[in-house]
């Protein structure tokens, strides 16, 4: 077992145990949503400061998160230009009053107000359109996360603690090994793998195991020739597990 895969599965085994505390009587199967949608949003959003930094986008002082400065400089007729150079390049764009940096910090100062998780998640649908040519790509993704639901809370005070909860417990990890490598694709992995396993039958009838899909990859994998330069793998009806299935290739690849 790899020090990722180590890291992996104790940030899961301590998000598993955060999530069974925090969901009181929902459904595993239900409250699996929300943990997989926030931390989908964290990963987008985290990945669009990525992109701001290494395109140098911003001007950013000592001692300033990058963060800070996208809520500094996109503003006004600015911002408009901002979002479009990262929709553009990413497929989508989060203005900087809903990144998941701006986000947690409102959390964490209890600034945040409960219609704040449904114009952040309408914000990017609304910004997701920015690039016509991967509007399917992320239409509808977070639609599984309703905000309204009265196993949150029976107030609209008491669903906003619940989901400032959420926040706060995605936002303790970092999604890194001790070497950089990104842990995040292994935990999503594994928490699709308890929740389908602690959901009954029905809600993991969909599931692919993770040690199916590393027979499958190499399967798929078997008799390729190492000087092959491109290497394309398709699944029509791929699903959450598949995107296991797919890296597992990549790693295959790799050791040949």
């Amino acid at each position: 077992m790899t020090e990722s895969t180590d890291k992996a599965r104790d940030v899961t085994n301590q998000l598993w145990a955060m999530a069974n505390e925090l969901r009181s009587t929902m459904d595993a199967g239900e409250y699996r949503n929300y943990i997989l949608g926030f931390m989908f949003y964290r990963y987008l959003s985290e990945r669009q400061e990525a992109y701001i930094v290494r395109q140098d986008l911003l001007s950013i002082e000592p001692n300033q998160s990058v963060n800070e400065a996208f809520r500094q400089q996109a503003t006004g007729d600015d911002l408009g230009d901002y979002l479009t150079d990262i929709a553009g390049a990413l497929g989508y764009a989060i203005p900087p009053e809903y990144t998941w940096a701006t986000i947690v910090h409102k959390v964490n100062e209890d600034e945040i107000a409960p219609s704040d998780f449904q114009d952040m998640f309408d914000e990017f649908k609304k910004y997701a359109q920015l690039n016509k040519n991967a509007q399917a790509d992320f239409q509808g993704i977070f639609a599984d996360i309703n905000l309204g639901n009265s196993r949150l809370g029976t107030t609209t005070a008491a669903r906003g603690k619940s989901l400032s909860n959420i926040v706060s417990m995605i936002d303790k990890f970092d999604y890194n090994d001790a070497g950089g490598h990104d842990i995040l694709g292994d935990v999503y992995e594994y928490l699709i793998a308890q929740f389908a396993s602690n959901s009954g039958k029905k809600a993991g009838e969909f599931y692919t195991p993770h040690q199916v899909s590393e027979i499958l990859a190499k399967l798929v994998t078997l008799n390729r020739d190492k000087n092959q330069e491109h290497f394309s793998v398709f699944d029509p009806a791929m699903g959450s597990g598949c995107q296991g299935q797919f890296k597992n290739v990549g790693f295959r690849q790799k050791e040949m």
